[in-house]
């Protein structure tokens, strides 16, 4: 069942047992709905919340309208952010990020412009999903904009922004500076080496990738390739002519 099941069914249990609902189980409830796309539960519990009166806070908002952002209705979710008359970081995170998610880069791209000039400043979450959509649209001036502030704000070592740095800057064609972010980071996890390796292989550098992936193999032996591993290196044979070394990797 997972963590956010579980979660659903001591709420059912709850309510059954006539406990009232208060601000912070509602924000865990309508997480738990998010993870598992309960949108039926997460409008019950919306509906709660106004029938009870229950005090709303940013973090509750901020559940609300990601609940319905990961369950698809980001319509729902945009009229909640619109009405709100004060909107702080946690709710332009979730509706930022909702929009990121499901793909809709102008939207994020003009959320996060819009965030700026309501003088709220940025975190890591933030950042994360802008970067995505400017990766996705080729907005690379607003990527560099993202670059310089996570520098000034101390940032760059983040490894979610380091890699969403590297993954932005090699979808909009500028390896040499997703090199440089790359090899500044102090942390790095599999999804900063997948970036890197996918990176040489979008811009169709397959000696790179491969020579990267042994670097991968020979000095993190605590980093285990995965499925988006293979399929950057794969990809980097196929888009660079290097079809015997891609034989010879998957042994066919």
């Amino acid at each position: 069942m997972g963590f956010a099941g579980q979660a659903l069914e001591l709420f059912r249990r709850m309510r059954s047992e006539g406990f009232e609902l208060n601000g912070m189980t509602a924000a865990s409830v309508l997480a738990a709905c998010g993870e598992v796309g309960d949108l039926g539960l997460g409008q019950e519990v919306a509906s709660l919340l106004e029938e009870t009166g229950v005090e709303m806070n940013s973090f509750v908002w901020s559940a609300l309208i990601d609940m319905y952002a990961k369950c698809g209705d980001l319509e729902e979710g945009r009229r909640i952010f619109d009405k709100l008359p004060r909107r702080d970081l946690p709710v332009w995170n979730a509706m930022i990020t909702g929009y990121s998610q499901n793909g809709l880069s102008d939207e994020t791209i003009n959320l996060f412009n819009a965030m700026k000039e309501a003088n709220v400043e940025p975190d890591k979450m933030t950042l994360v999903g802008v970067l995505a959509a400017c990766g996705a649209t080729g907005a690379i001036e607003i990527g560099r904009w993202v670059d310089e502030f996570a520098l000034r704000s101390g940032l760059h070592q983040n490894v979610y922004v380091g890699t969403a740095l590297i993954d932005m800057y090699a979808k909009c064609g500028n390896v040499p500076r997703a090199i440089s972010i790359f090899g500044s980071m102090s942390n790095k996890n599999i999804v900063s080496w997948n970036a890197m390796i996918s990176g040489f292989a979008f811009n169709g550098k397959g000696k790179e990738a491969i020579v990267l992936f042994n670097q991968l193999r020979n000095e993190e032996p605590t980093l285990r390739p995965n499925e988006v591993t293979f399929v950057g290196v794969l990809t980097a044979c196929v888009h660079s002519g290097l079809v015997q070394e891609g034989r010879d990797w998957f042994g066919v």
